[in-house]
């Protein structure tokens, strides 16, 4: 993603009609690998959906509320191997942010990273993870095939068809998702700016939009201009703190 972003930056710069699909995890990503080129280079344009993580387990695991699992974790952080994507990336930030609310210290969880939601989630299903975090999506066929457990979600809302406490229901001040939108490249025109904030507002306010949204299982988090820019310079802070606490950045 980094590696695209400075592409994207390089060769489109001043261009009108271009834009990069980004999300939260280009936001830990710049900062772990310390890129040269950073989101303040590029021109905010929309966030348009987030999708939610959960919190999975074995289907035969001891751990049945949220409140086991960070119990454990508080006994002993290093014992409870949790699975999930990139370091740094938002299923890492989930777990910091829980550790956090819990009073866990965040530098001593075991993380372990996988390239790719297959291996991860044979892993947690076969017993060799305690617990793993991802998008709910990643989860759902596993979770109704009666393989994986659901201990909680992490938006402000229960998900859709699936029986699973959110984890602020369940005692742990946390709400996060995994948000994705657009960015221009730097030094677009004004006029070109403007056109395709008024394409990304039709397209929001499409029935072909709203029925995407559905089918993916995307919620919608629309957020234009600059509510979107003073967004990104908020995730920013919030990331750096937490990447901070678990010794990813310095």
């Amino acid at each position: 993603g980094t590696i695209g972003l400075a592409e994207f930056v390089n060769q489109q710069r001043g261009a009108d009609n271009a834009f990069i699909v980004m999300g939260s995890v280009m936001v830990g990503g710049i900062l772990t690998n310390k890129a040269p080129v950073t989101l303040d280079q590029v021109t905010p344009l929309a966030r348009l959906t987030i999708e939610n993580n959960a919190v999975a387990v074995p289907n035969d695991s001891p751990f049945k509320s949220v409140k086991d699992f960070t119990n454990a974790l508080k006994k002993n952080p290093g014992g409870v191997s949790v699975g999930g994507g990139s370091a740094g990336g938002v299923d890492h930030i989930t777990l910091a942010l829980i550790a956090q609310a819990a009073g866990v210290p965040a530098g001593k969880l075991n993380y372990v990273p996988y390239q790719g939601g297959g291996e991860m989630i044979a892993a947690v299903a076969g017993g060799k993870l305690a617990a793993a975090i991802s998008g709910v999506s990643e989860f759902r066929q596993y979770v109704d095939a009666g393989r994986l457990r659901i201990l909680a979600t992490t938006g402000e809302k229960r998900e859709r068809g699936l029986d699973a406490p959110t984890l602020k229901e369940s005692g742990v001040d946390v709400v996060i998702g995994n948000w994705r939108g657009v960015v221009g490249p730097p030094g677009m025109s004004a006029t070109g700016r403007k056109k395709l904030l008024a394409m990304l507002d039709r397209m929001h306010g499409s029935k072909t939009w709203q029925e995407t949204l559905q089918k993916q299982g995307w919620d919608d988090a629309y957020l234009p201009g600059e509510k979107f820019a003073q967004f990104l310079k908020q995730e920013n802070r919030r990331v750096a703190g937490v990447l901070k606490n678990v010794g990813l950045v310095k």
